[in-house]
């Protein structure tokens, strides 16, 4: 199975970012021209040690609309600060300090850069 490439987009902002589809509707707006298409071949697995594979890659820009909207805060906007996603159950209930966080826990800090065209 191979997923649509604007599908798998779709779905990487969500699942890494946190911004569900009508949010990305409402606030992100594509720049057809930044699309390039690329494939490595018969690189080394990292996740499956002795396989080669091959990566398709599609690399496209999106520009927020609206910097100003309230909604663009949860992202570090306008002022372009970090910001913080996670994955896993994040329950610091009943966790000690030498405990450390539960496995499987990840905290994503974000940055944002300056685009050099801008």
């Amino acid at each position: 199975y191979t997923e649509d490439w604007r599908t798998g987009c779709t779905r990487a902002l969500e699942e890494r970012l946190g911004l569900k589809e009508a949010w990305q509707k409402a606030h992100l707006e594509e720049n057809p021209e930044s699309y390039t298409y690329t494939c490595e071949d018969d690189l080394k697995s990292a996740g499956y040690p002795g396989l080669n594979t091959l990566y398709c890659i599609h690399e496209l820009t999106f520009r927020i609309v609206d910097p100003e909207h309230q909604q663009v805060q949860s992202i570090g906007l306008p002022q372009g600060q970090e910001f913080a996603t996670t994955e896993g159950e994040f329950n610091f209930n009943g966790i000690g300090a030498e405990d450390g966080l539960p496995i499987g826990t990840q905290l994503n800090i974000w940055t944002w850069v300056r685009d050099g065209n801008a």
